[in-house]
């Protein structure tokens, strides 16, 4: 009749840390355990780049040139124009 409570239990469980990620990032905070910038093991950037490739947006550089240059993607180059990653 109820199904397997634990299951469900697991289910409901996943879909608040879920949302509680989603709400955290959206509202710009980040769980106590992940670090950002260098700090991150998967950074591909660091500090003086992430500044270098601010410059270069602001005097107008395309996105992917940019991401070709400092060998990442051009969605990695978008996320750092919006402030999605390496928020200051």
């Amino acid at each position: 009749m109820f199904g397997n409570t634990k299951v469900e239990n697991s289910y409901l469980n996943n879909r608040r840390c879920e949302y509680h990620l989603r709400y955290s990032f959206k509202h710009g905070e980040r769980p106590q355990w992940q670090k950002s910038g260098e700090q991150n093991s998967n950074a591909r950037l660091t500090e003086n780049q992430v500044q270098e490739i601010r410059e270069l947006l602001k005097e107008c550089h395309p996105q992917q040139k940019i991401a070709d240059r400092f060998g990442v993607t051009q969605p990695t180059i978008w996320r750092i124009a919006h402030g999605i990653t390496w928020i200051r």
